[in-house]
């Protein structure tokens, strides 16, 4: 198989296709990528609803964790 058709099919996803990769969320715990002072991180509430409704779905929850 040519490699490139093999990564556009990984990209994009083939129906009855040979390989299976699934979907991935990638979320931030706070508002940016690193920590600021002062900064409010997301409510378990909100955190919750987003992981029904990813995992749910079949989806990956990557949850990123801000460094102090």
């Amino acid at each position: 198989m040519n490699r490139d058709i093999l990564e556009r099919d990984l990209q994009s996803g083939v129906r009855d296709g040979w390989y299976w990769t699934p979907a991935e969320a990638d979320v931030r715990i706070r508002d940016g990528w690193f920590w600021y002072k002062g900064e409010k991180m997301k409510i378990a509430g909100d955190l919750m609803d987003m992981y029904l409704k990813l995992v749910g779905r079949s989806v990956n929850l990557l949850l990123d964790v801000s460094l102090n």
